[in-house]
């Protein structure tokens, strides 16, 4: 489960970083949506990759 959670808590700041940067409405988008994949594995407790294990 961590896996999912730090790849898109990392996903969610790069995004917002650039959004930031770059003015870019799209960018903010995406960084929500990375936000919103975020909580969703959080709740849902998704498992780690098989390549992890």
């Amino acid at each position: 489960m961590k896996f999912y959670k730090t790849l898109f808590a990392a996903l969610c700041f790069a995004f917002f970083l650039a959004g930031i940067s770059t003015k870019s409405p799209f960018a903010f988008l995406v960084a929500i949506f990375c936000g919103a994949l975020y909580r969703t594995a959080d709740k849902r407790d998704w498992s780690d990759p098989d390549f992890l294990s």
